[in-house]
């Protein structure tokens, strides 16, 4: 999972485009036109140049006004250290696109008053940001030229932001065959340009292509760069007989570079565009060089496979359409395997029926889709930076109209401004009465569905916030989105809302490329991935592992014994006090806290302190940094020594404690210290628990967003009780009013970063998601507390005070604190913005306390100093459970001793206490 906070930019001005020729009209040919030689492709004239337009007018200063930094933090948990996001101006919020209107200072009280007179809650307006007027000027000039195209609406007041379903995510990678698979093809460049598969063969170019099979296994080389001699034929097969093949290896340079490959229909031979506008085919059966076309000035960058055609498109939007008979003049269909035989280049080169169809589409072409149909090919285009997706249609191969005109673009479609550039499409074949979809994947992290019949942007999906960088559909309904972090997603998109089925780390750097690839009995699907680093992995497609997981942890499930277990969690800011700083009420009162005279005793009792030694003191240890070596040691040495007095002290105090409210029936099996933080784990002593290991991980003082000094952070301690798998995390996050991004990245940091030693064997089957144990999000049971630090939004600490003095019976009470925790920064981070803050994975229940922060310390009066902080729920316990789970306390103690109130909390858990496995 990776995120990180940033500031909103500017977007740049729109560079101008060149314009598009006239429409074209052509006649359908039903006979090929004679084969030109060789040669002749070589001194074809080139496309000529259009004119440029006039610059377009760049984003509007109203927009920009408009624009407003939000935090950023990816969904996907346990991966890798955070990276900064791409800035973004686009918030969604409530299920809408939401403009960030200033708020207004209210009087709360009289907001309040009249809310619990009407019994109504509080409700805000949500305004539209207006679509920009000048989102299709590129169109409106050169009528004399051209037929306008139909601007689309863009759906802009319309489109729902939603967030996919996470709570069922599997990260257990993939794997085809149940293992691993991963090939590093170290190109000279170390980089991948260029990836293509057809049946159990993958091809992979940078300035050479190599061939592999299914397995791995590296099956040939086409280079066309590296200097060969007429006599080196170590990587060719026999050429010998194809002095031709040899001089065209020749002439090409290790300047030109391989941008685009795909196979042609029949699955044979593999077309490769160049940088320097040339295309070579290429037969993979014996590895060389058949062919070469000279028809482009630019550089390509799309090969599109379209049923009996191959389109190729360059730089500057010169588009070719190459019809390619598949088997020397009979037509076979799409995708059926061609027979390996012996072919001579006058055959190859008839398969080229005639010099193609010309056309000037969209230039600058960053992403492309084809929708297909009975008469008609529509193809999607998006350019860099551009604001549009252009469409245009051709006809078929079967098409029974002799005579066709084209119109470039046929239609344009506007993107909406809050939305940024696109990167990557694929289409949504139509179901029976239902139009066609492409889907858009953007810069930004969000997803968007189109209406290919209206052209109406239908709906926005928040997947992450980092840019998509490859996406691919399997089937009818499974999209993988491919992430710069190197991380893969799943979902299934037939479901509202979309249900994250898989989540892992694929790559260790960027994705660049996702290719489909079928085995030759068309049995299995095959997902090969590629990343900037030269390295391509490939998946199972059909991902039938993990149908079989699930199928077996079902039975598994329904088979299983289990037992009823109590989870008691205390958590407590101790404002750096020490148990013989306790009064006698004190003492009394956390002996409650510890769950003394409940009902039923807990099985596990879980206690987390924050601030066992005054912070302030860390600060100043981050600033020994600037100190000598020598009184940096003597200054650690110190602080060690207080610390564990601190730790030893709280140790034998809860030790006692416990034993006196319950007896010796509890044992210590585990504790853990990090700065201010100390965790204490009891568990009943006639209960079996193995696997107690600890982690933690620091927070505090960032220097190129590393954590180098912790005066806050997390603690987490995992056990297994007999076939159930626990994990508690005692965190203290970001102080102050503002700082709620950090707070976020904090948490963020300790779920994602903090590990454990795997598991193995049988104790894995105790994880959930597919997971090892190595992460705190791998356990059935997860519990995460602490003083979370989040605050209020637009009360004053008067307001507060007087709600609480004036709210006496229960029913006002309960709806006060409704009023008030509608400004709580941790609910409106969970509801607003789910991707950008973990803590949406855990669930808490209803707060029916007061503030727990901040009072003076041994009264019950709230802050009095000059800061006069704003009471608040710092204090928080959240839960995460597989299995069924009541919250049957939540509720704060009146401890006086520190600045904080402690808070506990009780779960009821049906747990697993002996796993059956079915047999297979």
């Amino acid at each position: 999972m990776h995120g990180a906070f940033y500031e909103t930019q500017d977007h740049p001005p729109v560079p101008a485009l060149p314009p598009r020729p006239k429409s074209i009209e052509y006649l359908n040919r039903s006979t090929p036109s004679p084969v030109l030689p060789s040669s002749s492709f070589s001194k074809s004239p080139a496309l000529p140049t259009p004119p440029r337009l006039p610059p377009r007018p760049s984003v509007s200063a109203t927009h920009r006004a408009r624009a407003k930094s939000i935090n950023n933090t990816d969904m996907t948990a346990g991966f890798k250290e955070t990276m900064e996001p791409p800035p973004s101006t686009f918030k969604a919020k409530g299920g809408h696109f939401a403009e960030d209107m200033p708020r207004r200072r209210k009087n709360k009280m009289d907001v309040l008053n009249s809310t619990l007179a009407n019994t109504r809650s509080r409700s805000k307006s949500i305004s539209d940001v207006p679509t920009s007027s000048n989102s299709g000027s590129r169109h409106k000039k050169h009528h004399h030229r051209r037929k306008s195209p139909p601007l689309a609406p863009s759906g802009r007041s319309h489109a729902m932001a939603v967030y996919p379903d996470y709570t069922q995510v599997d990260r257990k990678p993939p794997f085809g065959g149940g293992h691993q698979r991963y090939i590093a093809a170290n190109h000279p460049a170390g980089v991948i340009r260029a990836v293509a598969a057809s049946r159990d063969r993958i091809a992979t170019a940078c300035y050479s292509v190599k061939l592999w099979d299914a397995a791995g296994q590296n099956t040939g080389c086409i280079k066309h760069g590296d200097g060969l001699s007429p006599h080196d034929h170590s990587s060719l097969g026999d050429t010998t007989t194809n002095a031709a093949s040899q001089e065209l290896m020749m002439a090409i340079t290790m300047q030109e570079r391989i941008n685009c490959l795909t196979f042609a229909p029949g699955m044979r031979y593999l077309w490769a565009g160049l940088e320097d506008g040339r295309i070579l085919v290429m037969d993979t059966v014996k590895p060389r060089i058949v062919h070469e076309l000279r028809m482009h000035e630019h550089g390509i960058v799309f090969i599109l496979s379209v049923a009996q055609e191959l389109w190729t498109l360059d730089e500057s939007g010169a588009m070719i359409r190459w019809p390619w008979d598949t088997r020397s003049g009979v037509a076979a269909d799409v995708g059926e395997e061609e027979d390996e035989e012996d072919e001579d280049d006058e055959a190859i080169r008839a398969r080229l029926m005639h010099d193609g169809y010309v056309h000037q589409v969209t230039p600058r072409t960053v992403a492309a889709a084809v929708i297909t149909a009975e008469d008609w090919h529509s193809l999607w285009l998006t350019s860099k930076s551009g604001r549009t997706l252009d469409v245009y249609k051709f006809p078929t191969a079967q098409s029974s109209s002799p005579k066709h005109t084209i119109v470039c673009p046929s239609r344009v479609a506007t993107i909406p401004n809050d939305l940024r550039d696109i990167t990557h499409m694929v289409t949504l074949q139509p179901q029976p009465g239902q139009a066609a979809r492409l889907v858009c994947g953007h810069d930004d992290g969000y997803v968007t569905i189109w209406n290919a019949d209206t052209l109406v942007l239908e709906h926005v999906v928040r997947v992450s916030v980092y840019e998509v960088t490859a996406m691919l559909l399997t089937g009818e309904n499974r999209l993988w989105i491919a992430f710069k972090t190197g991380v893969i997603h799943i979902y299934d998109i037939q479901q509202t809302p979309w249900k994250a089925l898989k989540m892992w780390e694929a790559h260790s750097g960027p994705i660049i490329k996702f290719v489909l690839e079928c085995d030759a009995e068309c049995k299995g699907i095959r997902v090969i991935s590629t990343d900037s680093h030269g390295h391509i992995a490939i998946w199972d497609g059909l991902l039938l592992a993990t149908w079989e997981d699930q199928r077996v942890e079902k039975l598994m499930l329904e088979n299983s014994a289990y037992r009823d277990t109590r989870v008691h969690i205390c958590s407590w800011n101790i404002d750096a006090r020490s148990p013989d700083q306790l009064t006698v009420t004190d003492k009394e009162r956390v002996a409650e806290w510890l769950g003394a005279g409940a009902e039923r005793d807990p099985d596990i009792l879980a206690i987390g302190l924050q601030e066992i030694v005054d912070l302030e003191s860390k600060r100043q240890t981050a600033r020994s940094f600037y100190m000598s070596r020598r009184k940096q040691d003597k200054q650690e040495a110190h602080e060690e020594l207080q610390l564990k007095e601190q730790y030893g002290a709280w140790r034998g105090y809860f030790t006692e404690t416990v034993a006196a409210a319950y007896g010796d029936v509890y044992t210590l099996v585990k504790t853990e210290h990090l700065v201010g933080l100390y965790s204490l784990v009891f568990v009943k002593s006639a209960l079996a628990v193995r696997e107690i290991q600890s982690t933690t991980v620091k927070t505090g003082l960032r220097v190129m967003n590393k954590s180098l000094h912790g005066n806050k952070g997390g603690i987490a301690i995992r056990l297994l009780l007999e076939d159930a798998s626990f994990c508690f995390v005692n965190c203290h996050l970001a102080a102050g009013q503002s700082h709620v991004r950090q707070r976020n990245l904090d948490a963020e940091t300790i779920l994602r970063t903090a590990k454990f030693p795997p598991l193995s064997g049988q104790d894995v089957r105790t994880m959930r998601g597919g997971g090892d144990g190595t992460y705190i999000l791998d356990h059935a049971h997860t519990f995460f507390s602490g003083d979370l630090n989040y605050r209020l939004d637009h009360w004053s600490k008067q307001d507060v005070v007087q709600c609480l003095r004036d709210q006496t019976e229960v029913s006002g009470k309960r709806m006060m604190y409704r009023h008030l925790i509608a400004e709580d920064q941790l609910q409106k981070q969970r509801q607003d913005h789910p991707l950008l803050n973990m803590l949406t994975l855990f669930d808490e229940l209803e707060i029916q306390f007061d503030p727990t922060y901040k009072y003076n310390r041994g009264t019950d009066a709230y802050d009095t100093s000059v800061k006069q902080r704003v009471p608040a729920w710092c204090d928080r316990i959240l839960h995460r459970s597989i299995a069924q789970a009541e919250n049957t306390l939540y509720r704060r103690h009146e401890v006086l001793a520190s600045d904080h109130r402690p808070i506990a909390a009780s779960f009821d858990l049906r747990t697993v206490s002996k796993i059956v496995i079915p047999p297979a």
